[in-house]
């Protein structure tokens, strides 16, 4: 699992909130959100880091640090 996949696994968890719910409140679908909670996209842009961010309550910034350490590990 990548370090944003983590992330999203936690916060998500934490929240109650199920793939849908995530995808719904971020703006995309819940198959998006599994792809990068399991770490088969590894890329995510601008715009789905901040829909994420959004829908899961933390900050943009987080989530692009989280997904540069990822592109770093690779």
């Amino acid at each position: 699992m990548t370090v944003l996949g983590q992330i999203i696994l936690e916060r998500r968890t934490k929240l109650g909130m199920s793939l849908a719910d995530v995808g719904r409140a971020a703006g995309f679908t819940k198959s998006l959100v599994w792809e990068l909670e399991s770490g088969s996209t590894r890329n995510p842009g601008v715009k789905t880091l901040a829909g994420l961010a959004r829908a899961l309550g933390v900050t943009p910034m987080s989530l692009a640090r989280a997904a540069f350490e990822d592109l770093d590990e690779a």
